[in-house]
């Protein structure tokens, strides 16, 4: 009786402790939540949504277009201020392509980019979205994309990051491209609020 007992209770202890490992693992290597503190990607994700981050994604793919990506802005070509930060924006760029913006449009090797579906619902301005824009070079005179005949043509390993908000978003229109080092992994799901809860597009 006692013997049944005692492999009970190391049952129960070894399954708990798994548990707890595999909980730590998974947010250290694998799913990371997060809740969203700013604005750049509304309406598409807004402010106090909890996601999760899938860092095993681009372990057996390279980030593609339309993927919603956290990022490590220590990575990126920013000042000290920002390097803190981790970011959330959409993949728009590619290597081997060439970008620009012609708002409320951007331009994929001189075409306006409308695959996947997202992003013909954004240049469109549907569902509350407000287009591409162009960075306002009164605030941010540096911008690599000043005007819509300012073209990038990404390299290995380059791609070009926007918020889906371009209004609130600060991004490669004006930094330029991400390296592919600083895409930490993709968001898969937003699990909170409950109404908005599914698969992030």
């Amino acid at each position: 009786m006692k013997s049944a007992k005692y492999r009970f209770l190391l049952t129960a202890v070894v399954v708990f402790a798994s548990l707890i490992v595999l909980t730590v693992l998974g947010r250290l290597f694998w799913l990371h939540p997060i809740r969203i503190a700013g604005g750049s990607m509304e309406p598409s994700l807004k402010i106090g949504d909890i996601v999760v981050v899938n860092k095993l994604s681009y372990f057996v793919r390279e980030p593609k277009k339309g993927d919603v990506v956290f990022i490590n802005t220590t990575k990126l070509p920013l000042n000290s201020s920002a390097r803190d930060k981790r970011w959330i924006k959409r993949v728009v760029g590619v290597p081997g392509d060439r970008i620009s913006i012609h708002p409320p449009y951007v331009h994929i090797n001189g075409a306006p980019l409308n695959s996947p579906e997202i992003f013909v619902t954004i240049s469109e301005r549907k569902k509350g979205y407000q287009g591409y824009l162009l960075p306002d070079i009164t605030k941010h005179p540096d911008s690599v994309i000043q005007k819509d005949s300012d073209e990038i043509h990404l390299a290995d390993n380059k791609y070009f990051i926007l918020g889906d908000n371009t209004t609130n978003s600060h991004d490669s229109r004006h930094f330029g491209p991400a390296p592919r080092s600083a895409i930490i992994g993709k968001l898969s799901w937003r699990i909170a609020p409950r109404r908005r809860r599914g698969i992030i597009k």
